[in-house]
């Protein structure tokens, strides 16, 4: 609540100032900031969280013992680190389809008994797609050759990575080996494919407790909506949240206004297992 009342003070206060200022330059900025400081208290945007506070939000909902959590889009082991650090975590599974990642990463986690690194990335079909970035290894590896030259950035293919469906590791990985279904926690960072991921797992969404996915503006050169993520979720009974500097935001309904393509993080909550 007293995020709130920061944000109505900052408005008044900035409107006093537009309705006393002849500058129109001035009252630009003016609201300018005042939009810009309500949509950080409102989770919009990246550098309103830090990866340390998402793993602190995924607490709200998990036990601090996890059997089986994935780290999609693994990159470097940032986010694994940090769920090795707050958790004990039986089975941690990390999918990273750029070589030159994935051989970092099993260099890096050569003595960890309980983790397991695929060199993979997940869409709704099995398939082979270039993987483009400012460089190899990037964070910011795309299968869409992103438009980026307003922050001087020049997206060139790097090398074809290799594509599955979650579905059929899943099948493959669980039902029949007998180590068991549900899936703890989910984290899912792939630079704009997110939704055919999504698409890709529809057999066993249902299994999983807990998803955490980013939405922003890769997912304007992958022309994917909030709308689309909402719906999906909506139709599988999840809850979803974006995450903000001092908590939660239920999305309780679709608003345009969601289509907000600055990085933001949420989670997706299965009903079932609250």
């Amino acid at each position: 609540m007293i995020y709130i009342h920061k944000l109505l003070f900052f408005i008044i206060k900035s409107l006093f100032k537009l309705y006393n200022s002849s500058n129109i330059h001035s009252n630009l900025q003016f609201i300018s900031k005042s939009v810009d400081y309500g949509n950080h208290l409102l989770g919009k945007g990246a550098t309103s969280i830090n990866p340390k506070k998402e793993v602190e939000f995924i607490k709200y909902f998990l036990n601090e013992k996890i059997d089986i959590a994935f780290d999609i889009g693994a990159n470097v082991g940032e986010y694994s680190d940090l769920l090795l650090k707050n958790f004990n975590i039986n089975n941690l599974f990390l999918f990273e389809p750029s070589k030159k990642s994935y051989t970092d990463l099993t260099k890096k986690y050569k003595n960890t008994d309980n983790l397991k690194i695929l060199n993979f990335g997940l869409s709704d079909k099995t398939e082979q797609l270039p993987f483009f970035a400012d460089y190899e290894g990037s964070s910011g590896s795309s299968v869409y050759k992103r438009k980026l030259e307003n922050f001087n950035l020049n997206f060139t293919e790097q090398e074809k990575i290799d594509l599955i469906k979650f579905d059929d590791f899943y099948l493959k990985e669980f039902k029949k080996t007998g180590r068991g279904k549900t899936i703890d926690l989910l984290k899912l960072d792939i630079e704009g494919h997110e939704y055919f991921a999504f698409e890709g797992m529809r057999n066993c969404i249902n299994s999983i407790k807990l998803i955490q996915f980013e939405f922003g503006g890769t997912n304007i050169d992958s022309r994917t909506y909030f709308q689309d993520f909402y719906y999906y979720f909506n139709e599988f009974d999840f809850d979803i949240y974006r995450m903000r500097p001092k908590g939660l935001i239920k999305i309780n309904s679709y608003k345009e206004s969601d289509e907000y393509f600055h990085y933001s993080n949420f989670l997706a909550v299965n009903k079932k297992y609250l």
